[in-house]
């Protein structure tokens, strides 16, 4: 129920209209779903339209690319939504550093 109270905090109706009827062109499956059904269903098309817009952001940049800085789609999502970002606590981070220091030496 916390999903749906979250989910429903995030967009107004009319978007979710607009994102179902651009997905699926007909509302008449969606409203028969059961109420977690047609969440799992919002939240995905919402998951799906992201990616999309990643990868039209994606193949804007590609002809920008050479060879050094060419980075893949999922190199690219990576990077724009911050998920390659070491979230570790600094201690943790430094005492790895530490360790691959004394392999060097």
């Amino acid at each position: 129920m916390e999903r749906f109270f979250r989910i429903c905090a995030e967009v107004d109706c009319e978007e979710i209209i607009d994102l179902l009827l651009h997905r699926y062109g007909n509302l008449d499956y969606i409203m028969q779903l059961d109420i977690h059904t047609a969440m799992r269903v919002i939240e995905k098309a919402r998951e799906k339209e992201k990616e999309n817009r990643f990868f039209l952001q994606w193949v804007v940049q590609l002809p920008h690319m050479t060879k050094e800085t060419y980075m893949s789609f999922d190199a690219y999502v990576d990077k724009v939504t911050g998920r390659n970002i070491d979230t570790r606590p600094v201690s943790e981070c430094m005492a790895e550093i530490e360790e691959i220091k004394k392999m060097f030496k």
